[in-house]
């Protein structure tokens, strides 16, 4: 029995070397989400099920949408219940959401947390328009095409409403 014992201890580290192999991240084989000659990113966030403040509106529509055109770095902001505002990222501002757009990952490990907002990520380019979706509700194979880095890419576009 000891040595069965002892067999088993000695797989462990390759059992826990294959199971986090499954969730890592994408190889460089994998196609870029976002590509350089990208013309315009549209991110809209929906929030999850928690519940909006006494007063605030009810949207049937994206909580926001963030339109950020190429090369202009002109970004156009809609907020529920807010006029719509348009101005010209600074330098600064650009390099930091150009850092999110380029760490966007395609996801390929299954997660899903309940009550997360829901982010999307179209990319239009001449090579056509690709949709994404926040890796953090992939909770089935639904046939869209989920990424890593979304959040981070909302928390920068957010950081940008003035």
């Amino acid at each position: 029995m000891s040595h069965s014992r002892g067999f088993l201890a000695s797989l462990l580290p390759f059992t826990l070397l294959a199971s986090t192999a499954a969730c890592s991240s994408p190889t460089a084989e994998e196609p870029e989400v976002f590509t350089e000659d990208a013309t315009e990113v549209v991110a809209t966030f929906k929030d999850g099920f928690a519940a909006k403040p006494v007063g605030a509106p009810r949207c049937s529509g994206p909580d926001a949408t963030y339109t950020l055109r190429l090369p202009s770095r002109e970004l156009e902001i809609e907020r529920c219940g807010v006029a719509p505002t348009k101005r010209v990222l600074g330098p600064a501002e650009a390099s930091a959401v150009d850092a999110s757009l380029k760490a966007l990952r395609v996801q390929k490990a299954q997660r899903c947390f309940s009550d997360m907002p829901v982010i999307r990520v179209t990319i239009k380019a001449p090579s056509g328009v690709r949709s994404y979706r926040d890796g953090e509700n992939f909770c089935s194979d639904d046939g869209n095409t989920y990424v890593e880095g979304a959040g981070e890419l909302l928390a920068e576009l957010r950081k940008l409403e003035k």
